[in-house]
């Protein structure tokens, strides 16, 4: 349906006289929107079925995908505990609060230096979530005390 109205309409603007083009461009660009707008969310959800039918199906690579993605999900689970006390986990804790204030701080200058659209909008807010949770996680696993959090010697 897409195409066939975008096919039509620049059939339609091809036998517009020149002085009529732009006030029949914005016409048919205004007529089209809501259709063209509608169409592509349900080509958008049409896609997002596909892809989730395709990767929980029976298929033997879909099968071999979720069990790399189960594998991968332990071995982030158990990266805290086993790097409890690698040098970069204690100087993450020690530096946790300017991490964590660094990467907001990086989330909204990206916001005003770039152009985003709501898909770019949604996949900074997405990484600069998941930073602020690698960096929480790490720094609690960490366990050696901040010197910056007060309390007794």
């Amino acid at each position: 349906v897409r195409r066939l109205a975008l096919a039509s309409i620049a059939r339609l603007l091809d036998g517009v006289r020149p002085q009529n083009k732009a006030a029949a461009t914005a016409l048919t660009d205004e007529l089209m929107a809501g259709l063209l707008r509608y169409t592509g969310v349900l080509l958008t959800i049409a896609l997002a079925v596909i892809a989730v039918a395709l990767v929980t199906g029976p298929y033997p690579w879909a099968v071999r995908l979720r069990g790399w993605a189960v594998d991968l999900g332990r071995a982030v689970a158990a990266a805290p505990g086993a790097a409890r006390r690698q040098p970069v986990a204690v100087w993450i804790r020690a530096h946790r609060d300017t991490l964590v204030f660094g990467g907001a701080a990086a989330g909204v200058a990206s916001l005003f230096f770039f152009d985003l659209s709501l898909l770019g909008f949604l996949v900074v807010v997405l990484l600069l979530a998941l930073f602020e949770v690698a960096v929480l996680r790490v720094a609690a696993s960490a366990g050696v005390p901040v010197a910056s959090e007060g309390g007794d010697p």
